[in-house]
């Protein structure tokens, strides 16, 4: 998009809301619609109607607004954290299970001439943990 606003391919750019053009923090907002402005293009957000270049007052409440919504995603982030914690400490176990591997068992297939996706096909693994375990009985070996 900066790309095609500085070749001025448009002249104004129109986004849902202010947290979907952006989540990246205040400065970095409004350096990006201040750029944006420099190569003439106007801005407008459809649900937040006082987000419009078209007049003086919309670069202040543009700044306010996404002030806002970094702080909304920073009360979310630790919502998140704090549900995590809490899971953690009634002793739930987060993330995927552990899968119990036996790399003798990679080894042995591959010295019977298994291909990676044969082993992996057989173990109900993936290519990339069997070059892993592989990588990493090389280096012990070494």
């Amino acid at each position: 998009m900066p790309a095609a606003a500085s070749r001025r391919e448009f002249d104004v750019l129109l986004f849902r809301s202010l947290d979907r053009f952006s989540r990246e923090g205040v400065l970095l907002v409004l350096t990006r619609l201040q750029r944006l402005s420099e190569y003439g293009v106007k801005y407008k957000s459809l649900q937040e109607s006082y987000i419009d270049t078209t007049n003086e007052s919309g670069h202040v409440v543009t700044a306010v607004v996404a002030k806002l919504a970094e702080l909304e995603q920073k009360r979310l982030n630790a919502r998140v954290m704090e549900g995590l914690e809490n899971a953690r400490a009634h002793g739930r176990t987060l993330g995927r299970p552990r899968l119990v591997v036996d790399p003798a068992r990679i080894s042995s297939l591959r010295k019977d001439g298994q291909s990676l996706r044969q082993i992996a096909v057989t173990l109900k693994l993936c290519i990339r943990s069997i070059q892993r375990i592989l990588k990493t009985q090389k280096r012990a070996s070494a």
